[in-house]
């Protein structure tokens, strides 16, 4: 987890460190998103007539 958010989970209580790790799924999920979106733009075929 300390890969993906830069320091290890840090909360005082359980709730906290549910919410730490859901917001980290999360943030890996949107980037996996926006570099596919990325990839796609560039992958995608062009007609150059």
């Amino acid at each position: 987890m300390a890969a993906v958010i830069g320091n290890g989970i840090t909360g005082a209580g359980t709730f906290s460190r549910i919410v730490q790790v859901l917001l980290a799924i999360y943030s890996v999920a949107v980037f996996a998103a926006l570099a596919g979106t990325v990839g796609a733009f560039f992958l995608r075929k062009t007609d150059e007539s």
